[in-house]
């Protein structure tokens, strides 16, 4: 008994390494590679990052130089203590992002084995591990991925506390230190997502009296202590903020404003945020709801109310965003992760009768015909995948095809792997290898012919620092402003006018925009085009040109 507990913990550390190793693999390889592709969302945090080391104000995100209130601090006190020294680059803008996801890793590992079993636990990490919204995320300058890192850091503790009532007091208060970390990082989502699923839970069981014990009292205190001061020095040196804080809670959520979509909303972009497990999401609620009355009831109703609790919260407020469902990719993955195998059980049952030798056959021609269909129909490599987006025809066949081919050859060749087993890690090694090949092969590509980064490091050596820059645009481009270390007068598409006057005046002027702005409503001014670039960010943009006044 003894051998066997020690080769029992031998194999525990070498999955944990192993999962380790691919985790770091996959957030952190060529992590900085990639350009500030968008003119405002990466930049804009990293502007604002910046700001905060070159003035040393730590408490006040700054961005242009005025006040950016709207998000709490700590993604970027993050970043600037991932900055060893005084400029901001790519990659210490996601360090932060990337360390939250290893996190989300590791506290998804440990839900899912408190509430199921180690193995469940494995395929859980690995289901996160490959998902669209987490990848993305964890890979991006942005504070999606240290939010989803709290988020599920709280739910681990809430479920720890439930679970072990002899230390009740303690998980309690970490699970309320970690919402008010996530609630310093980006506003309540850290304070609802955790609770929604948990209050559901205990007035589901009838144990509501859970949530009126000491305990809860010490960790409100504790959030308020974490929260609450940044809020009152704000309060204190800007009193508008207070209004500004009400529009960013309760009028957004109510109103929507610009972000307004219909209630359906979520329902209908589910299947490319957790792509590829959206197509195994139907046969998983139903090994759930088939386990009605067995030991694992209770564990898989709190996993639904996690994921569809919280869609059904998002879902009545007016305003909606894609990557609002990104806290929910833990659950989505635990769920999948626990159903898998249990799935595959029953699924086998069915095809015992079906010889292995024809399934084999029919998975490989299959496979085959839609990997070769997929060169047919467009360029299978032309977009991030996985990313933020559902893989476009090409791609799909292409990913579709080559887990057909992988699954028959794993079970031809590997006959001790279990069809579930085969088919899991098909798919999960077939994202990571077109994880691998955007990294290598397209961002250098991308780099060239899809970013302006190169146009704006230029335009900032050639010109004087004292000459002004302006720039007109749909959007505030932050990354000019990044990438040219230099003051930017920003006009937007209604500012027609205030860019005429602003290269109108005697003095030297200069400003850039594309040739297609240029063309349609600034052709009859006497500017010079001084530079051109050969892309903009986006293809519809064309090119940028840099216009001078004399």
């Amino acid at each position: 008994m003894k051998i066997s507990g020690h080769h029992t913990r031998y194999s525990d550390l070498l999955i944990v390494i192993l999962l380790l190793l691919v985790s770091a693999w996959v957030l952190f390889y060529r992590l900085g590679d990639p350009n500030f592709y968008h003119v405002r969302l990466e930049s804009r945090r990293v502007q604002t990052a910046q700001a905060m080391i070159e003035t040393g104000d730590w408490l006040v995100p700054r961005l242009c130089g005025n006040p950016m209130l709207t998000k709490p601090p700590l993604y970027y006190w993050a970043v600037a203590l991932c900055t060893p020294g005084q400029r901001v680059s790519e990659l210490t803008a996601r360090i932060p992002s990337a360390v939250g996801g290893l996190g989300t890793l590791f506290f998804t590992f440990l839900i899912a084995r408190l509430l199921f079993d180690k193995k469940s636990a494995v395929l859980s990490v690995v289901a996160l591990l490959v998902t669209n919204i987490f990848i993305y995320e964890a890979r991006y300058a942005e504070m999606e991925s240290l939010l989803i890192f709290f988020i599920t850091a709280a739910v681990y503790c809430f479920l720890k506390a439930y679970k072990n009532r002899s230390r009740e007091g303690r998980w309690v208060v970490c699970a309320f230190a970690m919402m008010g970390f996530g609630t310093i990082t980006k506003g309540p989502f850290a304070f609802t997502f955790p609770l929604i699923p948990l209050a559901a839970y205990l007035f589901l069981y009838k144990e509501a009296g859970f949530m009126i014990r000491r305990p809860f009292l010490y960790g409100l205190a504790l959030f308020s202590v974490i929260v609450l001061p940044w809020v009152v020095y704000i309060l204190n040196r800007f009193p508008g903020f207070f209004h500004l804080l009400f529009w960013e809670t309760i009028l957004y959520y109510s109103a929507g404003y610009e972000h307004s979509k219909p209630f359906y909303f979520y329902i209908a972009k589910t299947y490319k945020v957790f792509f590829p497990w959206i197509f195994f999401l139907p046969a998983a609620l139903w090994i759930a709801f088939r386990k009605q009355g067995e030991k694992l009831c209770r564990e898989y109703v709190f996993i639904l109310l996690w994921i569809f609790g919280n869609m059904l919260f998002l879902s009545f407020s007016s305003a909606k965003r894609e990557y609002y469902l990104a806290p929910l990719a833990p659950a989505v993955a635990i769920l999948t992760g626990a159903a898998w195998h249990a799935f595959w059980d029953r699924f086998s049952e069915k095809l015992k009768h079906k010889s292995s030798t024809t399934v084999q056959s029919i998975f490989f021609y299959a496979g085959a015909v839609l990997a070769i269909a997929s060169f047919f129909t467009g360029d299978p490599f032309e977009i991030n995948f996985p990313g933020d987006h559902f893989p476009h025809l090409p791609c799909f066949l292409l990913f579709t095809g080559l887990c057909f081919m992988l699954v028959a050859g794993l079970n031809k060749y590997c006959r001790h792997l279990r069809p579930g087993t085969a088919c899991f890690f098909s798919i999960s090694g077939i994202v990571l290898l077109f994880h691998f090949l955007y990294l290598t092969y397209s961002v250098p590509v991308i780099n060239v012919e899809g970013s302006a980064k190169s146009f704006y490091r230029y335009v900032g050596s050639v010109l004087s620092h004292g000459e002004p820059l302006g720039y007109y645009g749909s959007y505030e481009n932050y990354a000019l402003r990044f990438y040219s270390r230099r003051d930017i007068t920003y006009f937007t598409r209604r500012q027609i006018e205030d860019a005429k006057r602003f290269m109108s005046l005697p003095e030297k002027r200069y400003i850039i925009m594309t040739s297609g702005n240029f063309e349609k409503k600034y052709s009859d001014m006497p500017w010079k085009i001084m530079l051109e670039s050969r892309y903009a960010e986006r293809r519809s943009w064309k090119q940028y040109l840099l216009l001078c006044n004399r």
